[in-house]
């Protein structure tokens, strides 16, 4: 049993799903004597907080939901709703501030404190860090110092990259009666220091497993992996999941055993995030405290008709949930992300921004849809902006855009296009884009648009296309007899037909094709108000219009 150490145990918390960092729910375990999870921002619930040293005004430790001031978007907590915050990057260097616990009951056995720490190297000169003390009055002062973390990487204890770790110490001498836990938070006038999960409890006999991950998750499962404790043998492991941040207690049933260090966790819902607590079993008298898991989200599911997205629910920069963004081969300075500079629904559209890219592929890529067929349409808005000192010729007003589908959002190599668009757009102005899939025959894929600024961009400069209002949904259900297509009010008679079928208006029109429910064209023919069909079996044939502009109209039309 490790008596007579200071440090003795530290791990970097690791999440390799889609390289995101995790969210972590809290714990709170029987034998712990005392802990605080710091879950409601602006509350330390019952510790304090002291100034020991130096002028400063501003406020010292605080709970917080996001990090703050520490040089990059804010950080989550490792657990919870929040964590406790030092605040280096406005206290003056060398002032100090305690945050201290509660009184703390001890009873004569071996103790430890244990707590997580996000460390990372920003303003990596200023060397801001913690000093953690045990003490029989509340306070660090008189107290027994039982190490130092300093929030740079490349300072004691070193780690190998920025992330939250784990760290535990000793408390000495077998306290008895009541005593204290005081972090020292000590500013050299740097980056903010970030604290969770605080933990005093009796040494243990059987060791909790180590650096809990999760790898291939899907919309239904995920492998959840861990490292045996080295300070213990377990002959097998309980672990725990759950949909709610609850942490189970000692007594809680668990999800299952394994006697290996890995589980593949199925039968989950899309889009979900669970919680995970892992314990080891080294006897049936001897279980270790659950360790954090913190949580993973399952992947996105399929979606069906009818399905519409105004990217209005993420912030600016962002993409939402289940939709991808992809630059291949682009050069300058590219973007794409969240807009809030236009929009048809506020606030937000998405944007694509080419910086005077001539090579790039840019792409916006949807959920997957497991019903797409040929019988869907597919519609969306488009604006386009050039900067000023971009030529507004016609040429530079014509863009491109290509509908197309992928079966892998990963994978721009799986991508295939549906449909080539050009229209003629004024600047500065929305248009609605249509799109039919009635030359699809795949099955499942998720929907793109995809975006090459060298087609129909002369000059190639300083273009940004909006996005706004996408909708995926069933073609319209024609009954028999006259059809009207749209606002042009395009007719398409008798349906049923027999030999001959009439368009009252093709204006605009450059070629009508007439394809079969698979999508295959069978007969294409130059624009003229009566096609002679008499050739055809009976069935049902789709008759595609394609206008000057790039639009497409479709009518469902019944050969007797």
């Amino acid at each position: 049993m490790n008596k007579n150490y200071n440090l003795f145990s530290w791990q970097k918390v690791k999440n390799t799903a889609f390289g995101l960092l995790a969210l972590f729910s809290a714990s709170t375990i029987d034998a712990q004597l005392a802990s605080n999870s710091f879950n409601t921002p602006g509350d330390l619930g019952d510790w304090s907080v002291v100034q020991t040293s130096g002028t400063s005004t501003n406020e010292g430790w605080k709970t917080v939901a996001s990090g703050e001031n520490m040089g990059s978007a804010g950080l989550a907590p490792f657990s919870g709703g929040g964590m406790a915050q030092f605040n280096c990057y406005n206290i003056n260097n060398g002032n100090t501030y305690e945050l201290n616990s509660p009184a703390i009951q001890f009873t004569g056995g071996e103790y430890q404190v244990s707590f997580w720490m996000y460390r990372y190297d920003t303003y990596s000169g200023s060397k801001d860090k913690i000093e953690v003390f045990y003490n029989t009055v509340a306070g660090s002062t008189g107290g027994t110092s039982l190490g130092i973390v300093n929030r740079l990487t490349t300072e004691e204890p070193v780690e190998s990259a920025e992330g939250w770790y784990e760290y535990t110490f000793a408390i000495p001498g077998n306290p008895n009666g009541e005593g204290y836990i005081s972090i020292l938070g000590i500013s050299a006038y740097g980056y903010n220091i970030f604290i969770d999960e605080v933990v005093v409890d009796e040494v243990p006999t059987c060791f909790k497993p180590t650096n809990i991950a999760y790898t291939d998750i899907t919309d239904s499962s995920a492998k959840v992996s861990w490292n045996v404790p080295t300070s213990s043998s377990p002959s097998s492991y309980e672990y725990y999941y759950s949909e709610q941040s609850d942490a189970p207690t000692a007594d809680t049933t668990p999800s299952g055993t394994t006697s290996t260090t890995e589980v593949t966790l199925s039968g989950l819902t899309p889009l979900t995030n669970y919680n995970v607590w892992v314990r080891s079993v080294c006897s049936d008298t001897d279980k270790s405290v659950w360790a954090i898991g913190g949580s993973f989200k399952t992947a996105c599911g399929t979606y069906t008709v009818e399905y519409t997205n105004n990217y209005d629910s993420v912030g600016y920069g962002e993409t939402p949930e289940c939709w991808t963004t992809k630059m291949e081969n682009q050069t300058g300075f590219p973007d794409n992300g969240l807009s809030t500079s236009q929009f048809v629904s506020a606030p937000n559209s998405m944007l694509m921004y080419n910086s005077s890219d001539t090579t790039g592929s840019y792409y916006l890529i949807s959920p997957k849809f497991s019903d797409l067929d040929n019988m869907k349409e597919i519609s969306f808005q488009v604006y386009r902006e050039i900067k000023s000192w971009s030529s507004s010729s016609s040429t530079d007003r014509i863009f491109t855009l290509e509908v197309g589908v992928m079966t892998d959002a990963n994978d721009t190599s799986t991508y295939q296009t549906i449909q080539d668009i050009t229209q003629q757009v004024d600047l500065d102005q929305w248009k609605e884009i249509k799109v039919s899939t009635d030359a699809y025959t795949g099955g499942a894929a998720h929907i793109v648009i995809k975006w090459k600024p060298t087609q129909g961009d002369a000059t190639g400069g300083y273009n940004t296309l909006y996005y706004d209002d996408f909708k995926y949904k069933e073609k319209q259900t024609l009954a028999t007899g006259e059809t009207v297509l749209n606002t042009n009010e395009v007719v398409v008679y008798p349906n049923p037909f027999k030999d001959v079928v009439k368009i009252n208006n093709i204006d605009n029109v450059t070629t009508i094709n007439l394809m079969d429910m698979s999508g295959r064209v069978v007969s294409s023919f130059a624009p003229a108000k009566e096609l002679n069909l008499a050739h055809l079996d009976a069935g049902v044939y789709v008759i595609q219009l394609v206008y000057k502009d790039g639009s497409v109209k479709t009518v469902k039309s019944i050969k007797k």
